[in-house]
């Protein structure tokens, strides 16, 4: 019931405020990430946990036909080689080999983003389309309706151009902001030369 009525909402903001050019991107992109079998991404995130704000390069390698994904921590140097692994719901920790339980990744985070946003663009429910200045390039922005592990609302706002996606930043049902990640690098299974590097 309740997907339905955010599903008829988004129907009536795509024809009645978007334009029928920004209903078909929009669903172009969908496609695109939902036929993701697996990626590979360099991003740059930044977290804000309990109030703080942190920042982390990390590498994420995802593999959507077995559900997991790995994110490797570059920089800061002093986490570098940390490694986050979720498998569905859990996360695992790993560093100089041993793997520690860090609970259920239920919550959006530099750990799990890059793979939450993946799965956002290919299932999110559509709240908006529009515009925003990205790098001074005009990108194709679209604000997602998604949940997280406990079925609380997170609302994922992706932009790119070409429909390849180059920022999120990630809300909570109470808008605080709890993620925000640049791609910098993305490739895909048997990328193409043209594709090769562009998320």
């Amino acid at each position: 019931m309740r997907r339905g009525m955010y599903l008829a909402a988004a129907l009536c903001l795509l024809l009645c405020g978007c334009g029928k050019k920004d209903a078909a991107e929009a669903q172009a992109v969908q496609q695109r990430y939902a036929a993701l079998t697996g990626a590979v991404a360099e991003a740059e995130i930044v977290g804000h946990p309990e109030g703080e704000t942190r920042s982390f390069t990390v590498r994420c390698t995802c593999d959507r036909t077995k559900d997991t994904a790995t994110t490797t921590v570059m920089a800061p140097e002093e986490l570098a080689g940390l490694s986050a692994t979720v498998t569905g719901e859990k996360l695992l920790i790993q560093y100089d080999g041993p793997a520690l339980a860090a609970g259920v990744g239920d919550t959006v985070s530099p750990a799990n983003c890059i793979p939450y946003l993946l799965r956002a663009l290919a299932e999110g429910y559509v709240l908006e389309v529009g515009e925003e200045t990205l790098e001074d390039i005009p990108c194709l922005r679209l604000a997602l309706d998604t949940t997280d592990a406990d079925g609380e609302k997170v609302v994922c706002v992706p932009c790119g151009w070409q429909r390849r996606i180059r920022c999120m930043q990630s809300f909570h049902g109470k808008g605080s902001c709890c993620c925000r990640c640049v791609l910098r690098r993305f490739s895909r299974p048997k990328a193409t030369v043209e594709n090769k590097g562009k998320p």
